[in-house]
């Protein structure tokens, strides 16, 4: 049984580069067709309703920053919040922040 699960990762394109066979890549394309569009990040702002957007950034020097951005939306404030709070709570068990500290440009970005 494989630990590959596309419900782990923020975008198709993201579970579809991870995926290490051709039926994890079915499994991902199948998983992220039943998301609504607003998950995937595909769907214009919407005109009313609620946003929650929260930033975080670290660092100073040109070459030592880092920025995330979590948003949470829906109908009412509340929705926004939980939707917030979702992403954030995904944030946190997948350890964005740490992955983002740890990329270091490569010698030729310099």
């Amino acid at each position: 049984m494989s630990d590959f699960d596309p419900s782990d990762f923020v975008s198709l394109a993201d579970a579809v580069t991870e995926a290490q066979t051709d039926d994890q890549r079915r499994e991902a394309v199948e998983y992220w067709q039943t998301i609504p569009e607003y998950k995937t990040g595909r769907k214009d702002a919407i005109s009313s309703g609620a946003k929650v957007r929260g930033k975080v950034k670290r660092g100073t020097g040109t070459r030592d920053q880092d920025e995330l951005v979590i948003e949470g939306r829906g109908a009412t404030a509340a929705e926004a919040a939980d939707d917030f709070e979702a992403a954030l709570s995904k944030a946190e068990d997948n350890e964005w922040a740490q992955r983002l500290r740890d990329l270091q440009p490569s010698e030729g970005d310099e």
